[in-house]
């Protein structure tokens, strides 16, 4: 989490010029403990980049690829899986009764100045 604002502010410049293809989600939580987690990272707050491309695995590599370098990554899982599969791919992190809230799903992009209040509070 300590990477937080500056994965926030090189994920807002790179958005801002991604093609609609790419849909990239910024998660802030606590690891879950998923295989391509190390264990010593499981339970520790993260900034997770949720990739979804829909086209061809070969044509997102390269989109993908920048965003490895916005911080230090912990875990990789990339792979093609139809639709359904990543539609249903955080449902069970997401158990009744655990209060999540998903509150920027649909938002606009922040302005700069809104990054380091939204780390600080997070």
């Amino acid at each position: 989490m300590a990477q937080a604002t500056q994965v926030l502010q090189q994920y807002r410049d790179y958005m801002n010029g991604a093609p609609e293809r790419l849909n990239v989600w910024v998660v802030m939580r606590k690891a879950p403990p998923l295989q391509f987690f190390p264990e010593p990272i499981h339970g520790q707050e993260v900034v997770v980049l949720a990739i979804f491309y829909a086209g061809p695995l070969a044509e997102a590599e390269p989109l993908i690829a920048p965003l490895r370098d916005f911080g230090t990554a912990h875990g990789e899982h990339i792979g093609e899986q139809p639709y359904v599969q990543w539609q249903q791919a955080f449902d069970p992190l997401l158990t009744p009764g655990a209060r999540n809230y998903w509150s920027a799903s649909f938002s606009r992009p922040r302005r700069r100045l809104l990054l380091p209040v939204f780390t600080l509070t997070s």
